[in-house]
């Protein structure tokens, strides 16, 4: 059901509009209120939501093209459909140039409402049927970044052509890309918790997309993240590994604030240090020493460049007592001190 509200300073003419025939034989549509001046209609708007909105462009108190303007530049109303009591066709241009969906010469007849309101209809329908294209693709892209899916590459493409196709305006596909990459990272964070800390943050991401506005690099922002949930799953939890060494990759990544020491994983495991030693390293071609100070590395670098924390509060959030003992793991694995990257990421 799409809810209309109708905008006309003119009682008569409302009265005139709502007394067609065409509301009886509608069952897509329902006219929730009908308002005498644009300000109301805006006000009204702003608590609550209509699908359609009918507005006259000759109102005294802000009319129709302002209102129009208004409702676009706040996304109030996606469907707004002008009239007036002339064929102005310069009114009719500015109104398409606005962002308006149809114009009617008043008085309106019950076949020409019939007509714009049926496109209308179409119109909710084929984005109806959008949305649902997108939530297929969201599901699929997820389950390529959690499964490692060969053609990741191509269908990040196809979804950034969808995302801005038959769009109002570019901002609009940006948007829509934005609010991609928040439920892309909701969806993976469900299932792996533990990437929140290794990728950048989904919001800052968005931020900078939106900041950038256009598409060109909002795209670039967009895949360079869901690349980066996509690497750093077939990094720190690679397909193919022993049930042992799954069980063990789980447990390190899900406990990241604690000493993890190999008695303690190999206990949670059931096993011997020995025997997940040996079956962690050849899974895994690394260590299990070797793999938890690179995990947690990789947790400092991020804090470093996205917090105002310590390195003795890192230190102690990640389970090290001496945060000097850290900044030597790090120099081993990273190749800087803790100090020259952080100037690093200062610049």
């Amino acid at each position: 059901m799409l809810d209309i509200m109708i905008v006309d300073d003119y009682e008569v003419d409302r009265k005139q509009l709502k007394s067609l025939q065409f509301w009886k034989q509608q069952t897509q549509l329902k006219l929730v209120e009908d308002v005498s001046n644009g300000i109301d209609a805006l006000k009204r708007l702003r608590k609550q939501h209509v699908d359609i909105l009918l507005a006259d462009i000759d109102m005294q108190k802000l009319g129709g093209l302002e209102l129009l303007e208004q409702v676009k530049q706040e996304k109030l109303c996606k469907c707004v459909i002008l009239m007036s009591e002339a064929a102005d066709f310069e009114c009719a241009r500015k109104g398409m140039v606005l962002g308006a969906f149809d114009y009617m010469v008043k008085p309106v007849n019950n076949n020409i409402l019939g007509k714009v309101l049926r496109r209308a209809i179409h119109f909710f329908q084929e984005e109806e049927q959008e949305k649902r294209t997108l939530d297929e693709n969201l599901e699929i892209i997820v389950e390529s970044i959690l499964d490692g899916g060969s053609n990741f590459d191509r269908l990040i493409e196809d979804l950034t052509d969808k995302c801005f196709r038959d769009k109002e305006s570019e901002v609009d596909g940006v948007i829509s890309l934005m609010n991609f990459a928040r439920d892309v990272s909701k969806e993976v964070i469900k299932k792996y918790e533990w990437i929140q800390l290794l990728t950048p943050d989904v919001e800052e991401v968005r931020k900078h997309m939106l900041q950038s506005g256009n598409k060109e690099m909002a795209v670039v922002l967009f895949n360079n993240y869901v690349t980066e949930l996509y690497n750093a799953i077939r990094f720190w939890h690679p397909v193919g590994m022993s049930a042992l060494s799954g069980k063990a990759v789980e447990y390190i990544l899900n406990h990241p604030f604690d000493k993890l020491t190999l008695t303690d994983v190999a206990e949670a495991c059931f096993v011997s240090n020995t025997y997940l030693s040996h079956n962690f390293k050849k899974d895994m071609n690394k260590s299990f020493v070797d793999y938890v100070i690179s995990f947690k590395m990789q947790i400092v670098k991020k804090w470093i460049a996205e917090t105002d924390m310590s390195m003795i509060e890192i230190a102690e959030n990640l389970g090290y007592d001496d945060y000097k003992y850290m900044g030597r793991l790090f120099k081993k694995v990273c190749g800087v001190t803790l100090s020259e990257y952080k100037r690093m990421q200062t610049k």
